[in-house]
């Protein structure tokens, strides 16, 4: 596997911990939200600290130096006795936010406007942009 990484920002501040046993992530036409499941190594590395990962930490997955995910983290399992460690944590992008919510709109509707800019109405409370392919016309209102 290549390096992996993953930054979690919390209330106690920003922490970025590598060496994973497994790293999964799905993307799907089907579900709106990436997801992603991790699992740590049986300890840490030498140069860092246990850092604490919770549910509803802000949290950047990182593959071989690409970002594939930002999001949060929903689940942190722990489990540890006097000789193994083990932390499986899940979690989904962003958009998971968009896909469980109400509409928040201040007009209640939109007349005379483009597909997209309903789009990006809809997306730009939860820091979401959207972007059109060239090859799609959404410009007739």
């Amino acid at each position: 596997m290549g390096d992996t990484e993953l930054t979690v920002i919390n209330a106690l501040g920003t922490f970025t911990h590598k060496g994973w046993t497994d790293v999964a992530v799905t993307r799907s036409l089907e579900q709106f939200a990436a997801t992603f499941d991790i699992g740590f190594i049986d300890h840490w590395a030498d140069d860092q600290q246990a850092i604490p990962i919770r549910e509803g930490d802000s949290c950047s997955l990182y593959l071989d130096g690409t970002l594939v995910v930002s999001g949060y983290v929903d689940d942190a399992d722990v489990d540890q006795d006097a000789q193994n460690f083990s932390m499986k944590v899940a979690g989904r992008s962003y958009a998971g936010d968009l896909a469980d919510c109400s509409a928040i709109f201040g007009t209640g509707g939109w007349k005379n406007v483009s597909l997209q800019t309903i789009a990006n109405n809809l997306c730009q409370p939860f820091g979401l942009s959207v972007v059109v392919d060239s090859s799609a016309d959404v410009s007739e209102v």
